[in-house]
Formats: structure tokens, sequence, C-alpha cells
């Protein structure tokens, strides 16, 4: 149904996370499957102590772009703690 994959990455004694992929079949998008996923892996992030988890997509991909956007809202992206997500150039 989906999977999210997460690597952890220490940048000067603190802990960070990465996804670098997301991925849904078909015939579950668009039912909160990517959601939940990313709500999971941000709860253990959160228990886990880390402190910047980062995401990013190619702009070619809209449908991905827009949900990391959608993703990001209300959240602080600017400060060093919390979701860093940005699309990359592509």
């Amino acid at each position: 149904m989906g999977a999210i994959g997460l690597v952890t990455h220490a940048v000067r004694g603190r802990s960070r996370w990465s996804m670098p992929f997301l991925l849904v079949s078909p015939g579950a998008r668009r039912c909160g499957v990517a959601t939940g996923l990313v709500r999971a892996a941000l709860q253990a992030a959160a228990t886990a102590g880390v402190e910047r988890v980062m995401a990013e997509t190619l702009t070619a991909w809209a449908d991905a772009s827009a949900f990391w956007c959608r993703m990001t809202m209300g959240l602080d992206t600017s400060s060093r703690e919390g979701f860093d997500a940005g699309p990359s150039a592509g």
C-alpha cells in the first residue's frame, strides 16, 4: 500500500532525519496513506528527540510537490527545529 524511507544524519552532534522517498500504490492514493506515513515518521522523530526532519521532491512531480506543501502548512519551516520540505530543481 505505501512505504516511506528514513535516513538518519548527525550534523554537528545533532540528530536529523530525511525522508528520501514516499511511495503509495496508485489504488491507495488520496486515501490518507501518505499522510499517515509522514505523521508516523514525524511522531517517531519527536519521540527519538530528532530536531529536524527533511523531505524534498522534484518540482516536475506536481502531485508530490502539492502533497509536501500541504504537509508543511501550519509548521514553522524557517526555524532550525521542525520540518523542511523544499522542492528540488528538476
